[in-house]
C-alpha cells in the first residue's frame, strides 16, 4: 500500500499565508515580485513572506529566478507541482462561498 502522505501534505497548507501566496501567484499569467506578494496579501510580514518563500522553493512548490540587472531582479513562479494547488485552492474557495 501507497504511504499516506496527508499529514504532510496538511503541515504545508496549514502554513501561515501558504495558500494565499500559492493563489496569488495562480492568478498571474506572469511571475511575481516580493513587493507584489506584500501588495496583494497585506496581512502578510516581509519576514514571514520570506520564510514562507524559502520553504516553498525548498520543496520545489515554486522556482525563484534573478536577473542581474539595475536594479536587480527575483521573480517567483509556480512549478508543476506548485500548480497542482489549483483544484485544492478552487475547492476551497468555493467551500467558501458557502459560508454564511
Amino acid at each position: 500500500m501507497a504511504e499516506d502522505r496527508f499529514p504532510a501534505a496538511v503541515e504545508n497548507l496549514e502554513k501561515k499565508h501558504f495558500l494565499r501566496i500559492s493563489r496569488e501567484l495562480l492568478k498571474s499569467p506572469d511571475p511575481l515580485g516580493f513587493n507584489s506578494f506584500l501588495k496583494n496579501i497585506p496581512q502578510i510580514t516581509p519576514r514571514i513572506l520570506s520564510t514562507r518563500l524559502k520553504e516553498m522553493e525548498k520543496d520545489g512548490i515554486i522556482t525563484k529566478s534573478i536577473t542581474m540587472a539595475l536594479p536587480m531582479k527575483i521573480e517567483y513562479r509556480l512549478t508543476a507541482r506548485g500548480r497542482a494547488l489549483k483544484g485544492t485552492i478552487d475547492a476551497i474557495n468555493k467551500w467558501g462561498k458557502s459560508l454564511p
